[in-house]
């Protein structure tokens, strides 16, 4: 039986996610001949991030290959430590199963036509780096706690190829590894007074920024003093990014927040982006009303009352429907509405962005819901991009635009590369990426377990349960809801958490990882007695009676210690049995004692290996008072100005030319002399109007183009109802008709519509350095065409049909080259450029 809302998406011809799954599986169904198509067609099916599949995926693919026989041969590769998706429903039980289960030799793959290769090698981190992550997980990975095997699966671990690095020379360079001190893995730990002035998160970024700031002015790197963009900090989520991002202000230490399309999608920073296009313009129907159903103190109208007044205006706007009632929330709503609005036209987005926080109270609200404390977070971070954005986005149209843009991922915004700033990320943004320097931070946070606390438990293995409720009468309180627990529902979510805690483990392997050259591990400690815990936790590890898995005795911590609820037990616990942390230990008058009873298990006999032996590690346990002396320090460094420096200050010159315009089109680049193309124009049709204003008329009905089943006449005839176009240019364009037509008969239309991509009238701003200018424009048409990149120019110059292509790319060669230029920096690719001349409906490509 149909629902409601699939007859409502039948009429809007609209689908949701789960219906192009759904629907994807019914039309490779053999019926409808589009697997029979796609099984003749294809000789191999190539599957990246293996690990991160999900069960509809698993079955799209089986649909396909096993379609009859033979089966089309799959080629996947994955690394199931690396499986750190399941928000997304990943299942990395489909890795597990194939790679425990494919065959490992040739007779063994003769007869099941399976074969597993593992890739032993890891070609992106230091010896030194990849022996510390060995260490690390030799000690908390299995299969019980983390997923599968780590100590105990030969081909789990990180090796470091001698062979292809050191070119044979594997002597010289383990002796070489061994003196390379710089680059052992660091753990700082702030040791934290409740009663200081900062907190926790200020504390850790001070500690983290004074950290940068000595690496910068110590350490090398293949010859090259460390600059700010070989470091990168990590953190679980975005809560902490702007604490860090203001303390690192202090420190003039440059850095940017990178953000991932997750928080363009939250809810709370939709609802602010929706708020503020209701304001840019408030005949937007579908973004007011979300605002006045939104649990603001200055709203929150019922949708009844909505409804009913629609009943009574069918023909208005739900603007002018609000202005036309006299009902008393509306109008009270009404006027804080137009208060903001009258704000936006004399302030920055930014100042508009403070102002709505402080009118609807919407960041008190999020705090109280899950997660809160996150939520806070990205509408804090959403007002720090404001901030940052007002030179360049001054107006709230543009900053809307700007927003829109980022979530889509389009080519608007260019920054230069060249750029030396530490960049703030999540390790989910981090996956696939390397950097010299790694900061892990906030590895003393809690893991959030907010899904196996839920009343209704899902699994696809275990089922449904929840906790039941009954409405129960009361003398004293009248009718109450009492929920009962269910020992089921408690089982699920008992599997639900050791669930997330495995995928936990499995995103610390990815943020350890990321490092190609060194490791900084940070955190937060109540005091030395955390520390002392768990060091007495590894000498009860060592008693007899203590359960150890086969094969792993002393080497694989046990479950109670490693079934934690944040990185840094599961840190501490390892480096803790490392030799030189318990020499450190030593110095420590409260550790030492149970530092020489660790000693005593030597537990280098037990986790020293070829993978392990150029793990090295530093302890440095600070207290506050430690870090505020840093702080101190840099500040005096910073402030103190001697004579010689104020001599220069008082007599300076600007060093810069004043008279050359800070920006500049593309199209006034340097270009070759005019006389050049002294054969190209064509005089056999008169003028009309300007060729700049058909040109500008042109690309207007150009960007109206939707690739999919474009009719000019249609479009044309919209433009003039949109008053877009008046009737002298209603005129022009049914005259050019024909040339336009040209384009959508083309073959570059026909690529268009099978890009899966495409970016209409982008604009764009380049640093150039050797100009020493921003280079400003539009990209007419940006699109992505079996994974190239093109960028298309249409023209509308007048000239003949005979002009040779050489001619042609040498009149646009600066602009497009600079086209091209911009988009490689963004795409990391070759980039297509491509001119189209209308007026003789031909294509140039560069």
């Amino acid at each position: 039986m149909p629902t409601g809302l699939s007859t409502k998406k039948k009429e809007l011809n609209q689908l949701d996610f789960a219906d192009l799954e759904n629907y994807t599986h019914q039309l490779l169904l053999p019926e409808y001949g589009v697997v029979d198509i796609l099984y003749h067609r294809l000789k191999e099916i190539m599957i990246d991030e293996y690990q991160d599949t999900n069960q509809i995926q698993e079955s799209l693919i089986a649909l396909i290959a096993k379609y009859q026989k033979p089966n089309i041969p799959l080629f996947m590769v994955g690394d199931m430590k690396q499986s750190i998706y399941r928000f997304r429903q990943a299942d990395p039980q489909i890795f597990l199963d194939k790679y425990n289960h494919f065959s490992l030799t040739d007779e063994e793959c003769y007869e099941s036509q399976t074969r597993r290769i593992d890739l032993v090698f890891n070609y992106r981190s230091s010896k030194i780096v990849l022996d510390s992550i060995n260490f690390i997980f030799n000690q908390i990975m299995d299969s019980r706690i983390g997923g599968l095997e780590y100590y105990l699966d030969d081909s789990a671990r990180l090796n470091y190829d001698y062979d292809g690095k050191e070119k044979g020379h594997q002597k010289e360079a383990r002796e070489r590894f061994f003196k390379d001190d710089m680059k052992k893995t660091e753990i700082l730990i702030d040791i934290y007074n409740p009663d200081s002035p900062m907190d926790k998160e200020q504390y850790e970024a001070h500690m983290v920024a004074q950290k940068i700031l000595k690496l910068k002015e110590t350490m090398t790197l293949d010859g090259h003093q460390v600059s700010y963009k070989d470091m990168v900090v990590l953190m679980r989520s975005t809560t902490s990014f702007l604490t860090f991002k203001k303390v690192f202000d202090q420190y003039h230490i440059p850095n940017h927040i990178v953000l991932s399309q997750g928080f363009f999608k939250a809810n709370e920073i939709e609802n602010m982006l929706t708020f503020l296009k209701a304001i840019d313009n408030p005949y937007h129907d579908v973004a007011l009303l979300s605002v006045i159903n939104q649990p603001y103190t200055c709203s929150y109208i019922s949708l009844d009352k909505i409804a009913k007044m629609r009943i009574e205006y069918p023909d208005l706007s739900l603007y002018e429907m609000l202005q036309a009632s006299d009902d008393e929330q509306i109008q009270n709503f009404l006027q804080t509405f137009e208060d903001l609005r009258q704000y936006a036209y004399h302030h920055s987005p930014y100042e508009l962005l403070k102002a709505i926080y402080e009118v609807t109270d919407y960041p008190l609200f999020v705090c109280q819901l899950v997660n809160g404390g996150q939520r806070k977070a990205n509408l804090e971070l959403l007002l720090e991009l404001a901030k940052n954005n007002q030179q360049q986005y001054p107006y709230l149209y543009d900053f809307i635009e700007m927003m829109e843009q980022s979530q889509d991922i389009a080519p608007a915004i260019v920054a230069s590369q060249n750029d030396d700033y530490v960049e703030f990320m999540t390790i989910h943004k981090s996956k696939g990426l390397e950097f010299p320097i790694v900061f892990v931070c906030q590895t003393h946070k809690q893991f959030n377990t907010q899904d196996s606390k839920e009343r209704f438990m899902i699994d696809k293995q275990l089922g449904i349960a929840l906790k039941p409720r009954v409405y129960v009468e009361s003398e004293e309180f009248g009718q109450l809801t009492v929920e009962y627990d269910n020992c089921y529902r408690n089982m699920i979510a008992r599997h639900q958490l050791d669930e997330a805690i495995n995928e936990e483990m499995r995103i610390l392997y990815v943020a350890l990882t990321r490092a190609s050259q060194k490791l900084i591990l940070t955190g937060v400690i109540k005091s030395l007695d955390e520390i002392k815990d768990i060091m007495n936790k590894l000498i009860i590890n060592e008693h007899p009676d203590i359960y150890h898995k086969q094969g792993a005795d002393h080497v694989l911590l046990y479950d109670r210690l490693r079934k934690t609820n944040q990185y840094l037990t599961w840190i501490l616990a390892s480096i803790l049995r490392h030799p030189q942390v318990l020499k450190e230990c030593l110095e420590v008058e409260e550790l030492s004692p149970l530092a020489k009873k660790l000693q005593g298990y030597h537990f280098e006999k037990h986790l020293t290996f070829d993978s392990t032996e150029h793990a090295m590690f530093s302890l440095t346990l600070m207290y506050n008072q430690d870090i505020e002396n840093g702080m101190t320090s840099s500040s005096k460094q910073t402030l103190s100005v001697d004579n010689k420096t104020q001599e220069y200050y008082q007599h300076f010159t600007y060093p810069y030319d004043t008279t050359k315009p800070l920006t500049l089109a593309v199209t006034k680049l340097p270009n070759v002399h005019d006389h050049v193309y002294g054969l190209i124009g064509d005089e056999s049709e008169s003028m009309t109007i300007s060729a700049t204003d058909k040109g500008t008329l042109v690309h207007l009905l150009l960007s109206y183009l939707t690739f999919q089943d474009d009719h000019l006449d249609s479009l044309i005839q919209q433009l003039y109802d949109e008053a877009l176009i008046d009737e002298i240019g209603q005129d022009v364009l049914y005259d050019y008709q024909k040339q336009i037509q040209g384009f959508i008969d083309s073959p570059y239309y026909q690529m268009i519509q099978q890009a899966s991509y495409v970016y209409k009238e982008k604009s764009f701003a380049y640093y150039d350095k050797n100009l020493q200018q921003t280079i400003h424009g539009i990209f007419d048409l940006v699109f992505i065409y079996q994974n190239q990149v093109y960028v298309l120019d249409y023209k509308t110059d007048r000239i003949k049909k005979d002009n040779l292509d050489e001619q042609l790319i040498q009149k646009h060669q600066v602009q497009l080259d600079y086209y091209k230029k911009v988009l490689k920096d963004m795409y990391h690719q070759d980039v297509h450029a491509i001119v189209y001349y209308l007026h003789i409906s031909r294509g140039v490509e560069f």
